[in-house]
């Protein structure tokens, strides 16, 4: 049996750029969160859009001479 002490790997010195990759993993699971976030409320808005309460908005609003760009 040994009686030296086992060895331990050498620590691993942090390079400059280390920070990237994870910076850019996170940026792009926040992007893509975004765009499903967007892609959903564009879903729900087009389904709204036909139903009768947004209709009532819309003849409200055109009663009160907005665009029809504000709703």
């Amino acid at each position: 049996m040994s009686s030296s002490p086992p060895t331990l790997p050498a620590a691993h010195a942090f390079a400059r750029n280390d920070f990237v990759r994870p910076l850019a993993i996170a940026s792009l699971l926040v992007c893509a969160l975004v765009l499903v976030w967007c892609l959903l409320q564009t879903l729900a808005l087009w389904a709204l859009s036909g139903s009768g309460p947004w209709q009532v908005m819309v003849a409200a609003a055109e009663e009160k001479s907005f665009p029809s760009s504000v709703l």
